[in-house]
């Protein structure tokens, strides 16, 4: 009898250890469950995140093309007005170089070195004209491209965080 007392106490002992070691893996399971809930609303805030990141790229994007349509536009106005200029200074080149032949052979010289003057007059003031508006050119674009740059990297920043 007090083997099969002894047998009983061990074997209670061993019975009371296991129930100590499956309480603290229930306990560590309860954890991990909270945990893993916290987890999964944290992944779907994030998902969340990532969705309102993902359509303010493809809206700046979109916003982008728009703009770039209408610059596009701008600049095609501003490429067939300098060509227009172009052709004008062309046309005077030519109306200077016919008074000139005119002037070296002409008695009235005083009246065709007038007309010379005014063609050349009209002809720097579009090479001014055509100045300005390349360098409008520029500096529109270079705006562009710099706030363009600065929004692309602010939201690929906010996605990689």
């Amino acid at each position: 009898k007090d083997a099969a007392i002894e047998d009983l106490k061990t074997k209670e002992k061993n019975h009371t250890a296991k129930i100590a070691v499956l309480t603290q893996q229930l306990k560590a399971s309860s954890e991990k469950a909270v945990l893993l809930n916290s987890l999964t609303e944290e992944r779907e805030k994030m998902n969340c995140i990532l969705q309102k990141l993902k359509a303010a790229k493809e809206e700046m994007k979109a916003s982008y093309t728009e703009m770039k349509e209408e610059y596009d536009g701008q600049l095609e106005a501003k490429d067939a007005a300098i060509e227009d200029l172009k052709t004008k200074e062309k046309n005077h080149t030519a109306k200077i170089a016919v008074l000139t032949q005119q002037l070296k052979a002409s008695s009235e010289k005083a009246v065709l070195l007038n007309s010379l003057t005014e063609e050349r007059e009209k002809m720097n003031c579009i090479l001014q004209k055509l100045k300005a508006a390349k360098e409008e050119m520029k500096a529109s674009y270079t705006e562009m491209k710099e706030e363009y740059d600065g929004q692309l990297e602010a939201k690929d920043a906010a996605i990689e965080d």
